[in-house]
């Protein structure tokens, strides 16, 4: 499961605030299907909230002629059963 793209516009982390009924492994993925991660992946627990490092702008947002790069939060629960994934997200730091 995934987010929409939204604009990755500077160097920070990336925010999760995670809300749902179990816990979560996330990934920051850019337009190119890129893992932007820095660990691969990260483990959310429900009810927390997470600053994660990753390098997509820094690697990928400075071409020329383009100041952004689009990025999308792929989510998967911890035990792969039914469950419910809820949170709030933003590609930089808040």
């Amino acid at each position: 499961m995934s987010t929409g793209y939204r604009y990755k516009e500077d160097d920070t982390s990336f925010y999760v605030f995670h809300k749902g009924d179990v816990n979560a492994f996330v990934n920051l993925m850019d337009e190119y299907n890129r893992n932007c991660s820095i660990n691969k992946y990260f483990k959310v627990e429900s009810g927390r909230e997470y600053f994660l490092y990753n390098d997509a702008f820094e690697n990928y947002g400075l071409v020329p002629g383009k100041d952004t790069i689009r990025v999308r939060l792929l989510l998967s629960p911890e035990p792969h059963t039914p469950s419910y994934l809820h949170g709030l997200w933003s590609p930089d730091s808040v």
